[in-house]
C-alpha cells in the first residue's frame, strides 16, 4: 500500500515558483505599499501564508458569486 503525499497549499506551491530573492522583493513591495488595491487569489494565499502580519494591507476578499 502506498501512502499519499499530503496536498500542498496554494501558497506552498506558489512559494516554489519564487527564488529567495523573488520572495524578498515581494515582501519588500508589500511592506513599502500603504495598501494594495488588487491582488490575485494565489498571491493573496502566498502573502497570508508567509507574512500574516501584512494581510491588513491586502484588499478585502471578494465573495464568489
Amino acid at each position: 500500500m502506498t501512502k499519499k503525499k499530503p496536498a500542498m497549499s496554494r501558497a506552498s506551491s506558489m512559494a516554489k515558483l519564487f527564488s529567495p530573492t523573488g520572495s524578498k522583493r515581494i515582501h519588500k513591495g508589500v511592506l513599502d505599499c500603504k495598501r494594495i488595491e488588487s491582488i490575485s487569489g494565489p498571491m493573496r494565499a502566498f502573502i497570508e501564508d508567509l507574512w500574516p502580519e501584512l494581510v491588513h494591507k491586502l484588499p478585502p476578499k471578494r465573495a464568489h458569486g
